[in-house]
């Protein structure tokens, strides 16, 4: 395996290229470096891995090549399940939901977090800093906990207690940072002081080639649970991360011959954060200055350019989601007997938009992903929360109780 420039002709091995390709930096740009493997890195005769073998079946197209670092807490093989209810309501019979709640950490951060913190320790690294916004650094701090890495996690404001309580509880010691600039502190633990960068897969000084491997597996399980390619995959997406690393790993089984055809990728954002449908309606990357939204893990300045460039290709599109519609997609999940954090319900809100428009319609099997649990994610900011019935316990106080929710006896 070896790494790529996308601007150039340069290759190079397994090396920490935090600071991207050296031949463009030599050009005063930046370029982030990606994994090309073999043509045969993984075999046509089992291209899911051995008896479902997990994450680390699809060892061969990721970057870990040393096995005895491969790091594990069980993440991947996450639920494919098929809507009962909303996809009938939608007009959407093959509507899907790919439940990455049920990762260890209750994100699909781990998939990332299980490939670089895994290359971390594969190159002798000790210690690993993090920029998040809540999940992923509960993901990195679970991992480096495994590794017996410190990990440091520089948080966002606002990031919920229960995340910042999970990230202790695994080991990491979170930084809640007040002002934006979360990415310089990262920058300087690693260039002056030779900490592992464990996210930011984004055009800026440092950053990270490794983890967004990880994001293919989510289109390989897909293919394998469905038998076939989806016609749309629907993210929530921040910088759209999980979005491309998807679309990777659909190209990789159209490259192999698994599939024959790549389906559309669609990007739901905050309102105020929409940089992928700007980016794509102007046709140069956007930076918005994001507005208060309940989609906290998701309200992120900028996108990367190749989120958009996926997109783009794919024939997909950004959609514009407020936080109005995005509350009431999640409270539906419930009728599904699903739990996803606010910021996941925004790809359903704009599945809906997309089939009311008549960009989706019946015919077309779509798969959304919901990327969290929303366990550690709180309903303070639901206006519409419900409140719950107290009694002291007699008989006819829970018969009038349950006469004034509707519920004959």
């Amino acid at each position: 395996m070896t790494f790529s420039c996308p601007r150039c002709d340069f290759r190079g091995g397994l090396d920490a290229w935090f600071l991207g390709c050296p031949e463009c930096r030599r050009h005063g740009q930046i370029s982030v470096l990606e994994a090309a493997y073999p043509a045969d890195a993984l075999p046509l005769e089992a291209p899911f891995g051995t008896a479902r073998d997990g994450f680390w079946g699809y060892a061969s197209r990721l970057p870990v090549p040393d096995a005895a670092s491969r790091l594990t807490l069980g993440e991947g093989n996450t639920p494919l399940v098929r809507s009962r209810r909303i996809g009938m309501s939608l007009g959407l019979p093959e509507l899907m939901f790919k439940c990455e709640g049920a990762n260890p950490t209750l994100s699909f951060k781990d998939r990332y977090a299980a490939v670089t913190v895994s290359v971390a320790k594969s190159l002798g690294f000790k210690k690993v800093v993090v920029s998040s916004t809540g999940n992923y650094g509960a993901a990195v701090a679970a991992y480096a906990a495994v590794a017996g890495l410190t990990c440091v996690v520089l948080c966002a404001d606002g990031v919920p207690p229960l995340v910042l309580e999970q990230i202790i509880h695994y080991g990491g010691e979170p930084v809640v940072i007040k002002g934006p600039d979360r990415f310089s502190l990262v920058e300087y633990l690693v260039t002056e002081h030779g900490w592992f960068p464990a996210g930011l897969f984004l055009e800026t000084p440092v950053h990270n080639p490794f983890g967004v491997e990880g994001y293919k597996t989510i289109a390989w399980e897909i293919v394998r649970d469905l038998g076939d390619v989806p016609d749309a995959v629907v993210f929530p997406c921040a910088r759209g991360n999980g979005l491309y690393g998807a679309w990777k790993g659909f190209r990789d089984l159209l490259e192999l011959g698994v599939i024959g055809r790549l389906p559309r990728m669609i990007a739901c954002q905050p309102a105020g954060a929409a940089t992928i449908e700007a980016s794509l309606k102007t046709g140069a990357p956007v930076r918005l200055t994001p507005s208060p939204s309940v989609g906290v893990s998701i309200n992120e300045e900028q996108a990367s350019v190749r989120a958009v460039d996926a997109v783009r290709e794919s024939g997909g599109a950004g959609v514009s989601v407020s936080d109005e519609a995005a509350l009431a997609a999640s409270r539906s999940l419930g009728a599904e007997g699903l739990w996803a954090e606010v910021s996941s319900a925004f790809a359903l809100a704009g599945v809906e938009q997309l089939t009311e428009t008549g960009n989706l319609n019946e015919d077309m099997r779509v798969v959304v992903v919901l990327t969290g649990s929303g366990a550690k994610w709180g309903v303070e900011a639901d206006p519409f929360a419900p409140t719950v019935s107290r009694i002291h316990g007699t008989t006819a106080e829970l018969e009038a109780c349950l006469a004034e929710m509707g519920i004959s006896l």
